[in-house]
């Protein structure tokens, strides 16, 4: 009776996978579940092996059921992962070697050593308003220059900080880029375009301290989270900057004409408050300004190539954003890839060694060697 009874709750584990709600809690399970579904399927796995050796039909059944259930982001990921280097060569002409998913990490993989920030600060604009800015330096002695990645952080343009996955900053560092994050001006007290101006204001300081720093101020990759994502891609077709390379979107709005059009003010976020504060308005009253935060309704044929990162699970951005951005990038001409992941929500790089950051991490050493040429690479110590 016991065995029966875990059986049946283990059918709640992989509940995530199945169903959605809209709530925090719930993408927070789904986020554990599809990123972690491998690890926990070796207990309900174990569960069906005692019930099938007590003979308890059903329990085993049960059981397997949830195993089988969970192990789904594990298989679907050895299937993306088949191809996902054919498909990088082709969109960006580079596909790294070695295997896009390591079993080790995926079942042992933890943590990982961290670089030590330094805080800069950017000039004040008119209004007196300071902005950080952390440099994670390469961790290489190598004589050439270290090529950059910007990281814009996420928090919905209200929340967030420059010290955003700092494992990830690291994890690049490592490999030989240095790794710029900005803390951009927060709505609903700054409105768009002011992250823009911050990201412009940002880039030109690091060009101006590039020789100080070691860093190669014309190979710079832009990265951004969910509304990091947004002001990335915006800024890379507004800016228009030759020293920008490249665009990486992880699970980011890119339209907000159509963010708005979709709003909804009893879904997670209240996304229909959170629009209207971060642009000042609606869309009727400000249509240019809606139009130059949104990628999809401007980028053209000089935008750079750009790497999208979505899950289909994403209750908080819906995955739309970025298969609409990648079908306008595809009229326009612009290489890019966009990398759609059945299982994965919102935050999806946020477990380290996930089936979703291992192919992103495979994905995006492939995009940045090819957009920024080979990096220095050194490893931290253990």
């Amino acid at each position: 009776m016991l065995r029966l009874t875990l059986a049946i709750f283990s059918l709640l584990l992989p509940l995530p996978l199945l169903v959605t709600f809209q709530t925090l809690w719930f993408w927070k399970a789904t986020l554990i579940v599809g990123e972690y579904g491998h690890r926990l399927a070796v207990l309900t796995a174990l569960l069906a092996i005692g019930c099938w050796r007590g003979k308890e039909v059903l329990a085993t059944v049960l059981a397997s059921t949830a195993t089988l259930v969970l192990l789904t982001p594990l298989l679907t990921a050895l299937l993306l992962a088949r191809d996902l280097p054919a498909q990088m060569t082709a969109a960006f002409g580079h596909a790294e070697s070695g295997a896009p998913l390591s079993l080790k990490d995926l079942l042992l993989g933890f943590g990982a050593a961290r670089v030590t920030p330094t805080e800069h600060r950017l000039p004040d604009t008119d209004a007196g308003v300071s902005r950080r800015l952390l440099l994670f330096p390469a961790a290489s002695d190598q004589p050439q220059p270290a090529p950059i990645i910007f990281v814009i952080h996420g928090g919905g343009w209200q929340n967030g900080s420059a010290e955003e996955f700092p494992e990830w900053s690291s994890q690049w560092a490592a490999e030989g880029y240095a790794v710029v994050s900005l803390e951009y001006r927060l709505a609903p007290k700054w409105t768009w375009p002011a992250p823009l101006e911050d990201v412009r204001d940002a880039l030109a300081y690091v060009k101006a301290h590039a020789e100080e720093w070691h860093v190669d101020a014309s190979r710079i990759v832009l990265l951004g989270r969910s509304a990091g994502g947004q002001i990335a891609t915006a800024a890379a077709v507004q800016l228009r900057d030759p020293a920008i390379r490249g665009v990486i979107s992880l699970y980011a709005p890119a339209d907000m004409v159509f963010a708005r059009r979709f709003a909804d003010p009893e879904d997670v976020l209240d996304s229909f408050k959170l629009i209207r504060q971060y642009m000042g308005g609606e869309p009727e009253a400000l249509p240019e300004l809606y139009q130059s935060a949104s990628a999809t309704l401007t980028a053209d044929a000089a935008c750079p190539p750009v790497l999208l990162i979505h899950g289909q699970r994403d209750i908080l951005v819906w995955q739309l954003q970025s298969r609409r951005l990648a079908e306008h990038l595809r009229q326009k001409g612009v290489a890019h890839h966009f990398l759609d992941l059945p299982w994965a929500t919102h935050a999806l790089d946020y477990p380290l060694y996930g089936p979703s950051s291992q192919l992103l991490r495979y994905a995006m050493r492939s995009f940045l060697k090819s957009r920024l040429g080979q990096a220095a690479e050194a490893r931290l110590p253990n």
